[in-house]
């Protein structure tokens, strides 16, 4: 069995924690400041008015451990997931949990599969086309942070919703957020991409194998470049400057790592440099990687694979 992982709000909000030094510390402060300067007063905003309805309602934390030693599969909403519902649905009827952010869920559940849990932290209202096949037995894991006309929509639906304020020691906003807000919605460690988040719950929950599809953080041809991407000036604060780049991917016919082209933003970038501290931080936690994309500093094998291998 695994050792239980940290879930008290103090752990992550303690910036010693991070694997950071001092001057990589407050290089993190004065990026928060400014990457989220121009955005914050509508978080707060955000976050005031949506604290009546969480309160109604249940925070992530009450979730932590309830899944302990499971196997997890945590869908993002990259090419990667394309045809692999098939082999989610059986997985999950094996006993596999499965956790989606907000964009995939349509696709899931027009393919059978009730996602256990799904993720959402964007600030905009296309939250509401993503889960537009919310039913009674969804449940929805929410960023206070999010649009408050979004989150009373999603709240007169029949589901339960859970509410969590991401924990950050190197934004004075969130440091002074932790003071004033009750500490149960703290648990969750920012990043730039909800798949982060997603992840994140699948590993206060408890589970000791955590396979990761459709976390691409990119697209394979410039042809492919979500549209939603190209539009946006920024993405979490970040210039939506784009990166071409050389990925490692896996041959699924010769199980080799072969190279090729690859673009990204600097968001993506900048979560899959965040993600590469779970190693660090879990290190009793198995994390495969089936999407190929920027994650290849976990274990990466295609997904049918990673789903039969014990």
């Amino acid at each position: 069995m695994q050792q239980q992982l940290p879930v008290d709000a103090e752990y992550w909000m303690s910036p010693e924690n991070y694997f950071v030094t001092e001057e990589e510390a407050k290089g993190l402060r004065v990026k928060n400041s400014v990457a989220y300067h121009s955005v914050l007063p509508q978080w707060l905003e955000n976050m005031q008015a949506n604290l009546p309805v969480a309160e109604q309602h249940e925070s992530v934390t009450s979730l932590f451990g309830k899944w302990q030693d499971e196997k997890c599969i945590v869908c993002g909403a990259g090419g990667s997931i394309k045809g692999k519902s098939k082999y989610i649905r059986e997985a999950q009827i094996g006993g596999w949990r499965v956790i989606a952010v907000d964009r995939i869920h349509g696709y899931l559940k027009s393919a059978g599969i009730v996602p256990d849990y799904t993720v959402s932290s964007d600030q905009s209202k296309r939250v509401l086309d993503f889960l537009y096949k919310v039913k009674k037995n969804d449940k929805l894991i929410l960023d206070m942070k999010m649009n408050p006309e979004v989150v009373e929509k999603l709240s007169w639906k029949p589901s339960r919703l859970f509410f969590y304020i991401p924990c950050n020691p190197f934004s004075d906003t969130t440091v002074k957020c932790f003071k004033e807000y009750p500490r149960k919605y703290f648990g969750l460690r920012a990043n730039y991409v909800v798949g982060s988040f997603a992840t994140d719950v699948a590993i206060f929950m408890g589970c000791r194998k955590i396979v990761l599809i459709g976390h691409d953080l990119g697209w394979r041809t410039e042809e492919a470049i979500d549209t939603i991407y190209k539009i946006r000036p920024a993405v979490g604060g970040f210039t939506q400057k784009f990166t071409h780049l050389k990925k490692q991917e896996i041959n699924e016919q010769t199980k080799k790592i072969e190279w090729d082209d690859f673009y990204t933003i600097d968001a993506f970038l900048g979560c899959a440099d965040g993600m590469k501290r779970y190693l660090k931080w879990h290190p009793k936690v198995e994390f495969v990687n089936s999407s190929g994309g920027l994650l290849t500093f976990f274990k990466n094998m295609p997904f049918e694979k990673a789903l039969e291998e014990e």
